[in-house]
């Protein structure tokens, strides 16, 4: 899949046994090129395999291509403690990839640095491209998303730098779906508040394919939103998932026992929303696979 003409390349990459970064894994090595992983896994720094597992970045950066991937579950509620884990495993390995590449003799020619459509803040009524005014709402997600692509930014001296904005990703063993699943599949699922907050979600293959896309455009650099083209409502993601499960659609999540389970968190991710537009990702050629929520979740059923 993600050929490079071919030639075979040095990959490093930085939360690689996670659901985004194991699914990306296996693509590359189809291919046979080289990857080591940057993980805090001991149970795989100790075993034997094709790939190389560290578990600090004191190296010399010899790699043709990085992708940083790394970071502590968003998906939890927003204790000051987990706050400070979600942003320093983000901002922290980003910062410390920036000052080893900007000071290396030998630079990766592309870094893709992760990113998510929180940076944009949240809006019912705004359309978000890569080009869109974006308005500082002093949210947490929002203000992560802007220092995580901050730390980031040096590397474009560099390097060819890319940072992907990603959304809501729709796949098997992990994401959104692996909380949704149980309580649909025992008919407890529902809209969360009122269900009409936008949802911006991405198919895990998409995921994967544009990466790949981005790999092999030579002229992709700076934020891409990573998206599919058909926005969904928390609403309508409901009624299909439990459509697909033949399961009801009507426990619905009143928005003060959200805030009351999930806190902050809440209020950021589940109640409030944004239409993330791929524009850019669209405009280089990339064809999506997926375009429709109802094939992406029919897909994981």
């Amino acid at each position: 899949m993600i050929n490079l003409d071919k030639k075979k390349q040095k990959f490093l990459i930085t939360g690689g046994t996670g659901f985004i970064g194991s699914k990306l894994v296996t693509e590359i090595l189809k291919d046979g090129h080289k990857i080591t992983i940057l993980t805090r896994n001991k149970k795989h720094l100790q075993k034997k395999s094709a790939i190389n597992y560290i578990d600090n970045l004191d190296i010399e950066m010899n790699f043709d291509i990085v992708i940083n991937l790394c970071g502590e579950t968003i998906s939890q509620r927003w204790t000051k403690n987990i706050k400070q884990k979600i942003y320093a495993s983000r901002i922290d390995v980003t910062k410390k990839l920036a000052q080893i590449i900007n000071n290396s003799k030998t630079p990766p020619k592309l870094v893709i640095s992760g990113s998510a459509i929180g940076y944009y803040g949240v809006s019912q009524d705004q359309i978000f491209d890569e080009d869109s005014e974006v308005k500082n709402q002093k949210l947490f997600s929002q203000n992560l998303c802007k220092d995580w692509e901050g730390a980031a930014a040096p590397i474009a001296r560099k390097s060819r730098l890319v940072i992907i904005r990603t959304g809501v990703v729709i796949g098997k063993n992990g994401g959104i779906m692996k909380k949704m699943l149980l309580p649909f599949k025992l008919g407890l699922g529902g809209k969360i508040g009122s269900g009409n907050q936008y949802l911006s979600w991405i198919f895990l293959d998409d995921l994967i394919g544009s990466i790949n896309h981005i790999i092999n455009k030579e002229n992709i650099s700076g934020a891409i939103n990573l998206t599919a083209p058909k926005v969904s409502s928390n609403k309508d993601f409901s009624k299909i998932l439990a459509k697909l499960l033949n399961r009801p659609c009507f426990f619905n999540m009143p928005s003060f026992i959200a805030k009351i389970i999930f806190g902050q968190m809440a209020n950021e991710l589940l109640l409030n929303g944004q239409n993330v537009t791929p524009k850019k990702l669209l405009q280089s050629g990339y064809k999506f696979k997926v375009e429709n929520v109802g094939e992406a979740l029919e897909g994981v059923i």
